[in-house]
Formats: structure tokens, C-alpha cells, sequence
């Protein structure tokens, strides 16, 4: 038997509003009961969920709530809300309140729980419809991102949003320009970030330990560089040419499914390392998710360069498990 949970109509993301299923009868009386009997979960005022379809990841809770939040009357998302719904390249993110502006252009509103209200001018052209939300632009995100939280989370964040086509080096430094004329706070340097940010990134992971380097200042790295060997060409994430150290980071799955294509990709990857190491003389240092997150591989690379030098305290703070 169908029952008025049935009923519900929701948006592409699973979420429910009651705004959009006016043609149930005593709506709100039926929504609180659901609610009450756990079938319902409420992520703001008027938006709901099915308790069913609440992931388990941190970080697809989390789109669901920006998403969720966009849905409000009023609500402009922005900071890393909006690169959430824009579906950029982020780093620990999954903690901080749901980011937004009001359509008063800047103006203050009293947050919601689980929100943060942005401050600043924004400009019309500033904003668009991405899904059913209003969001900023990429350009604006990628600016708004860096005056609340600096270098590397929106580098990480540009390097996504340049390698997919998703906006251009010169959209940003255009809002940047214009940023300058409203006078908006804490943007010094933002250009400068986004002359850094390669187009050739395969990887949040990439950009996440080159944003590292980066901030370290210890090394400098060649990202996607080629080698030629014999003949053929060789391409690795990562190379220290003058050190002859080339660095690999793990990111899909290399191999493929099926036996074939394992046993085909196995072999074209040790004729490859065999090419690198052997041939070329390179020292290949290969890392995973987990040592690239807790700075291992930064620190690994700095020993074997023979950089004495501390972690930058900006990496230890952003990278501590206690703080993501």
C-alpha cells in the first residue's frame, strides 16, 4: 500500500523540501510523524531526507547537507559548500559548517546549525544555478576558498577545477581583479597561487602532495614529466631531474578487472619500471593515499634529496589527524 512517505517528491540528490510537495494534504503534519519515527531526517529547516539514503562517508554527508542548504529561500552556497556542489578537488573539508551568503549580496545572516555565514561583496555575475541550489561561480569559489583557508586547499581545489575544463586561469584572475576593486579582504596572493597551478594534474592526490612541495619550499618538482628511454617515452607523476628521483603516487586502480587486462597492464608496468630504474637510472619512490596524507611522503622525499629542513608548520597543522 502506498503511504504519503511514498509520495514524497524529491530532487536529483534524494532530498526533500516542503516546498516541492505542496500537493500532499496536511504535509507538515505528515513530515513531523515521519520525522518522529526516524523514517525522516531533517538537515535544515523545510529540507529532509530519507534516513535510509544517509551515507556513511563524512564527506557525502556533508554534500548533502550543502546541497540541502542551497535549497533554502535566500541561501547562496560558497567556500567549500560550493565547490562541493561545483564537484572540485578538496582536501579535509568534511568538518567545517556548510558555507553560504545571503542574496543580499553579502549581507550577514544568522547561520543555521551546521552553517557558516560568508561575508563580503558579491556580485551578480558571481553567482549561478548549479543543480537546484545557487551557488558562486567556480572563479569566485576558488577565491572564496583562499581568503578562509589559504594556500593549499585551494590550490588542491584550482588544479580540479583547470584540469577538467571547469574554468580557466584567466576566469580566476579576473574575479581577482575585480575582488580588488570591491576591496575584499585576505585575497593577496591569489594570483600568484593560480600562475602555480598546472593544467596537467591527473589526481586530487597529485595536487594535493605537489600544493605540499609547494608550501615546503624545500625541493622542486617536474609534475607529469617525460623520460625517454630507448626510444620511448616514459611519463611520471612526479620528477627531481637533477636528483634523478622520480615519485609515483597510487591513484585509480592501475590494473584494470579482468585477468587479461591485469596480466596485460602487469606487464607493461614492470617493462616500464624496468625502464625507469634500470635504463634511465632514476630511483623511483612510489607512495599511496595514506602516506601522501600524513606528510610521509613529503618526508620521505625531503630524506632522500637530503632536506634537513622542519615540516612547515602550516602542513603539520593542516595535516594533523586531530584537526580533520
Amino acid at each position: 500500500m502506498k503511504t504519503y512517505l511514498d509520495a514524497l517528491k524529491t530532487t536529483s540528490a534524494g532530498l526533500i523540501t516542503l516546498a516541492n510537495n505542496t500537493h500532499i494534504p496536511h504535509l507538515r503534519v505528515h513530515v513531523s510523524r515521519y520525522t518522529e519515527q526516524g523514517d525522516l531526517f531533517k538537515l535544515f529547516p523545510g529540507v529532509f531526507i530519507r534516513t535510509s539514503d544517509i551515507p556513511p562517508q563524512p564527506w557525502e554527508r556533508y554534500r548533502l547537507l550543502a546541497l540541502g542548504l542551497g535549497l533554502r529561500p535566500g541561501r547562496i552556497l560558497g567556500g567549500f559548500a560550493a565547490a562541493v556542489a561545483w564537484g572540485l578537488w578538496l582536501v579535509h573539508y568534511s568538518h567545517i559548517p556548510v558555507e553560504s551568503y545571503t542574496r543580499a549580496r553579502g549581507g550577514r545572516h544568522k547561520p543555521l546549525p551546521n552553517e557558516k555565514a560568508l561575508n563580503g561583496a558579491l556580485l551578480e555575475h558571481h553567482t549561478c544555478d548549479v543543480g537546484e541550489a545557487t551557488a558562486t561561480t567556480i572563479p569566485r569559489t576558488l577565491l572564496d576558498i583562499y581568503r578562509y583557508y589559504g594556500f593549499l586547499p585551494t590550490f588542491v581545489a584550482a588544479s580540479g577545477a583547470f584540469k577538467q575544463g571547469k574554468c580557466t586561469p584567466s576566469d580566476a584572475l579576473q574575479v581577482f581583479a575585480e575582488a580588488r576593486e570591491l576591496k575584499l579582504r585576505r585575497i593577496k596572493g591569489f594570483d600568484s597561487l593560480v600562475c602555480q597551478v598546472p593544467l596537467c594534474l591527473d589526481s586530487a592526490l597529485e595536487a594535493i602532495f605537489l600544493a605540499q612541495v609547494l608550501v615546503q619550499g624545500s625541493f622542486v618538482v617536474e609534475p607529469q614529466a617525460v623520460v625517454e628511454v630507448g626510444g620511448m617515452r616514459y611519463r611520471v607523476d612526479f620528477l627531481v631531474r637533477d636528483a634523478g628521483l622520480a615519485i609515483e603516487l597510487d591513484g585509480r586502480a592501475k590494473y584494470g578487472e579482468k585477468g587479461p587486462e591485469q596480466f596485460y597492464n602487469l606487464e607493461a608496468e614492470k617493462m616500464r619500471a624496468d625502464a625507469l630504474q634500470n635504463s634511465a637510472g632514476l630511483t623511483v619512490l612510489r607512495f599511496g593515499y595514506r602516506e601522501v596524507m600524513s606528510l610521509q611522503a613529503l618526508s620521505t622525499v625531503m630524506h632522500a634529496l637530503g632536506c634537513d629542513a622542519p615540516l612547515a608548520a602550516e602542513l603539520k597543522e593542516l595535516f594533523n589527524p586531530e584537526n580533520r
